[in-house]
């Protein structure tokens, strides 16, 4: 079975004012920019309405590439758990001096087969990087699926370790349990993926390192 697929990429920037200082300090390689170079660049995004426009564009463009393909009869991809996350409505559960754990509710979406409102996510942020630390999701509620299908119980989570303090942490661990039936024949599964070895991932900075070798003067 092959599928054709539309790859939409962007040049990560700023939304808002308020994204200017930390996409800074990322191109900057964790490296905060001086008061000075950070107004100038903030006045630079105030001369085009506040912020970039890419997320924007890119957004507007998977919007119609959907609807096109929703028209010619193809079956959209099922939406990943992070582009379901309802941020806008998480609410803070527990905090302590490292981190902050948020309930976050999920987005309804016809075409993920999640039941939104019967799924608890828990997002534990750290709070110095203001990274993902862990998330956990919980089944609340028994559902059916596809008429055949009853999910009972059920939980699982992602794990996110810090490789490389320059970049944000990677997904280490994931692992989940549940339970259910088909047909009325009870079910059991679980699951468990884990990645503990990054030896063998050469560094973006080395891979891409260019030395450069004496500048001559060309005369024309």
């Amino acid at each position: 079975m092959t599928r054709d697929a539309i790859l939409l990429m962007a040049y990560g920037s700023p939304d808002n004012l308020d994204q200017v200082e930390a996409y800074y300090t990322d191109i900057r390689r964790g490296s905060p920019p001086p008061p000075h170079l950070l107004e100038e660049l903030k006045d630079r995004y105030r001369a085009i309405g506040g912020g970039s426009p890419l997320s924007r564009i890119v957004g507007e463009q998977r919007a119609a590439h959907a609807d096109d393909a929703e028209k010619a009869g193809v079956t959209p991809p099922r939406k990943s758990i992070g582009e379901l996350m309802d941020l806008d409505r998480a609410t803070l559960a527990s905090e302590d001096a490292t981190f902050a754990v948020f309930d976050v509710p999920l987005k309804k979406d016809g075409s993920s087969g999640l039941p939104s409102d019967k799924i608890r996510l828990l997002v534990r942020i750290h709070k110095p990087t203001h990274t993902f630390d862990r998330i956990d999701g919980v089944l609340q509620k028994s559902f059916r699926s596809a008429l055949v299908f009853k999910a009972k119980s059920g939980e699982g989570h992602i794990v996110f370790t810090s490789v490389d303090p320059l970049y944000p942490p990677v997904i280490t661990s994931i692992a989940g349990t549940g339970t259910g039936s088909i047909f009325f024949v009870k079910l059991t599964r679980s699951y468990e993926l884990s990645r503990t070895e990054f030896r063998r991932v050469k560094p973006y900075s080395d891979r891409f390192k260019v030395k450069l070798g004496p500048l001559k003067t060309i005369d024309f």
